[in-house]
């Protein structure tokens, strides 16, 4: 019942949204906004109803401004209150650009060398390897050769400094995503400008662009702005949309991998100045010639993921994007955007839950109408192929089997058989 009452609300807001939007002049030019929303508002409503989700929060940007906002579900399930566009989001790794971009801007102003060893500025920063030194550039491209981290502390500098009971491999040979080489990041930024890493993301990135509601660290102090986190309610059992969710733990954290917060909009208002290569109505947030360090593939990870600084340059039917992924305790985020086609969307919820699927979606709707092109179907779930499960699996303790039939998974140990075939 619950999850109709988010259904029915997210139309609703939905609605809403559509009439505010119009009335702000974001709908019905000649990219025909609301006929694209209309389709985006009824996939979002089903897809949250199948998914249970509480919260989605979506913007769409084209290079002059926002075309549409929507807030759909509620910020807070217990309360029941709606979620509005004011509302803010952890968006985690999606920040790793904006530290990336602060590097760039003191490397233009001659206060960093990318090429240079960390220790140079970090003086305490140690990683036991027999191979070269570790670079500024190696730890913006995750070519550092270090360990992803623990993400165990809230402050970034236990976690740097116990880098010192691993072990490095060589740097610059392949790409392994690191959290705790962007911590160290954020201390060397720190340390060579007397700042905290909020003050500098601040000062060079959310005050320039106009990211009035944006804040630089997770803190008790803005935790009210939040809409809620949640995450699955059994942590011992894959995840179904019937089992619901449970409020996320809530900590603190002021780290450069991932601390920031904002709303869908702001973050679009962001997302904006990359159409644009660096530029913004009253300026640049970096030169031509810094921002094409920025997304230009440094390193890939796997064989398809291009990644420049903190940002991932991938190639999708021939055409170019640039995005990145966040996930936090109790929010997932996505930000794509199409340089071509001057459009990009930014997708936040309250869950552990993959919102890329809507994002790109969006997108790709919004570069269809463009074009003006038929709008694509929106996504179906995969099908499971349950058959990639059948087999004997063998332990310590003895063997399992596993085998398909009419109604589903079945395991069997000894005499006991289970059906593994999920019930509503």
């Amino acid at each position: 019942h619950a999850y109709c009452v988010i259904l029915m609300d997210s139309i609703r807001i939905a609605r809403a949204e559509r009439m505010e939007s119009r009335a702000a002049g974001l709908e019905g030019s000649a990219l025909d906004v609301s006929a694209v929303m209309e389709r985006v508002d009824a996939f979002v409503a089903e897809w949250m109803a199948d998914e249970r989700t509480p919260a989605v929060q979506l913007a769409v940007t084209d290079g002059e401004g926002l075309l549409a906002r929507r807030a759909y579900g509620f910020a807070d399930l217990a309360a029941q209150r709606s979620l509005s566009n004011d509302h803010i989001f952890e968006f985690g790794s999606i920040g790793k650009s904006f530290t990336a971009i602060v590097c760039l801007q003191l490397a233009e102003e001659g206060v960093l060398d990318l090429h240079a060893p960390v220790t140079d500025y970090l003086p305490w920063f140690f990683v036991p390897s027999r191979h070269e030194p570790i670079t500024i550039h190696h730890l913006l491209t995750h070519t550092a050769g270090l360990i992803n981290g623990s993400d165990f502390a809230p402050d970034p500098r236990y976690e740097v400094w116990a880098l010192r009971e691993s072990e490095a491999a060589a740097p610059g040979v392949k790409a392994r995503y690191s959290n705790a080489g962007y911590k160290a990041l954020g201390l060397l930024l720190e340390h060579v400008t007397g700042k905290t890493y909020a003050q500098l993301v601040t000062e060079r990135i959310f005050a320039p662009l106009g990211m009035t509601g944006a804040v630089g660290a997770i803190t008790n102090a803005m935790r009210h702005r939040l809409a809620v986190g949640y995450v699955p309610r059994h942590g011992d059992r894959p995840w179904r949309p019937e089992h619901g969710h449970a409020p996320a733990t809530w900590f603190e954290t002021n780290t450069a991998d991932g601390c920031l917060s904002a709303s869908a909009s702001d973050l679009a208002t962001y997302l904006r100045m990359l159409l644009n290569r660096g530029a913004y109505p009253g300026g640049r947030i970096l030169s031509e010639e810094r921002f094409a360090l920025l997304v230009t593939p440094h390193t890939t990870f796997g064989d398809t993921m291009p990644y420049g600084y903190g940002v991932a340059v991938v190639q999708t039917e021939g055409r170019r994007r640039i995005e990145h992924a966040g996930g936090m305790v109790g929010y997932v985020s996505e930000m794509t955007g199409d340089p071509e086609a001057g459009l990009g969307v930014v997708a936040f919820t309250n869950a552990m839950q993959d919102v890329s699927v809507i994002a790109r979606f969006v997108l790709e709707s919004f570069i269809a109408a463009q074009r003006g092109e038929n709008l694509p179907e929106p996504p179906v779930a995969p099908e499971i192929d349950v058959a990639s499960y059948v087999g004997t699996y063998r332990g310590d303790d003895g063997d399992v089997t596993v085998s398909a039939g009419p109604a589903g998974l079945t395991l069997q140990r000894g005499d006991e058989s289970i059906s593994l075939t999920p019930h509503e």
